[in-house]
């Protein structure tokens, strides 16, 4: 098995330049030094040279694998691992551990919760790992089991002056009811999911203040309701009779957005025609499929770069200060929640569904 200092020996360079070069560290700024590292990196490969992970970690005292910890227990939801949204913030996450040479693995709650040593995961019994980073809402007694492990909190109901980020959904709140009081509006609606969690994701209770603080200061009125929106005759009938020109819909998030789309065009009303519409959040399915809608953006995948960066000078530096962050998005203006008096309604519907939906039915006022 070839081994560094072979390869250094034939590039004629130290075993240290060697194993910076081979991880990725090595400065190549110069064109000398960038022509040594492609040398030793073709030598390498040549000698069809691949790294002992477990010699490594031997010599550094780290495994060079860091954990993100989702919530994916069974016993708890019932459910696998769903969690798009989640899956763009690992996606940022991987991509900045991949530079430094780390590997990714995904920790369940399960892997975390059992009351005896015997019961965790092998990643908590042979400490794989350098360091955690705590994905969303963690209950308590994950979060207990944590204590002492070199943890980060990402968009967790957590929030301490160290190791946490997380968006500043308060923000979210104030400015996308601000552009709808600027756009004209003189009703905003909350809408969210119909959720049955005693503790649910902190971003609900801020986004909601947020908004409830800017229609305070700017006169509006503000009504809430709940998904599902059209189950019931009585829920069709309030719908229909919301779904003004002067009222806008304050989605919790682009899947309660496309609900209430939904449930609007059912009762043939389009977002930017009939009524307003704008979500608190940000999806790259939106961005592709759903660009027409009004939003505040929220960028995961870079959410997910800060992430790792924080974990990894905590790997780097454990007694080095590590100041929570919150991160700011801006305001999208889409088309489906136009000003007052001036709609922008693209061939086909503001919300660029099918044409179908422009044809308006024997029960249509219009």
């Amino acid at each position: 098995m070839p081994t560094l200092k072979e390869i250094a020996q034939r590039a004629g360079v130290s075993i240290p330049t060697v194993s910076r070069v081979l991880r990725g560290q090595a400065k190549e700024t110069w064109p000398v030094m960038a022509k040594r590292a492609a040398v030793i990196r073709d030598i390498a490969a040549e000698l069809n040279f691949r790294p002992n992970a477990a010699a490594r970690a031997i010599r550094s005292q780290r495994t060079h694998q860091v954990g993100v910890l989702v919530r994916n227990s069974e016993e708890s939801d019932g459910l696998a691992y769903t969690d798009l949204a989640g899956y763009e913030v690992i996606l940022g996450i991987n991509q900045e551990l991949e530079k430094a040479d780390y590997v990714l693995s995904i920790v369940r709650f399960d892997d975390v919760a059992g009351s005896q040593p015997q019961l965790l995961s092998r990643v908590f019994r042979e400490k794989m790992l350098d360091g955690i980073i705590a994905l969303g809402s963690i209950p308590e007694f994950v979060c207990q089991k944590l204590t002492g492990q070199n943890c980060l909190w990402v968009n967790s109901n957590l929030w301490w002056p160290q190791r946490c980020i997380r968006r500043d959904d308060l923000h979210v709140g104030r400015t996308i009811a601000q552009e709808l009081a600027d756009l004209g509006y003189q009703r905003l609606v909350w809408v969210d999911l119909d959720l049955a969690e005693a503790s649910p994701h902190y971003s609900t209770e801020q986004r909601l203040q947020g908004v409830s603080e800017v229609a305070r200061a700017r006169g509006l009125e503000l009504a809430a309701l709940r998904c599902p929106l059209t189950s019931t005759a009585a829920e069709r009938t309030n719908l229909r009779r919301l779904l003004q020109p002067d009222t806008a819909f304050v989605a919790y998030n682009s899947a309660v957005a496309e609900k209430l789309d939904r449930a609007a065009i059912s009762l043939s009303r389009l977002a930017g025609r009939h009524y307003g519409l704008a979500s608190c959040d940000d999806m790259h399915h939106i961005v592709i499929n759903w660009p027409e809608l009004s939003r505040v953006g929220f960028d995961r995948f870079t959410l997910g770069r800060k992430a790792a960066q924080m974990i990894l000078k905590l790997i780097d530096e454990p007694s080095s200060p590590c100041p929570s962050e919150l991160v700011r998005d801006a305001w999208i203006a889409g088309q489906t929640a136009p000003a007052r008096g001036r709609p922008r309604v693209q061939a086909g519907g503001a919300t660029g569904r099918s044409p179908a939906a422009e044809m308006p039915t024997a029960n249509d006022p219009r």
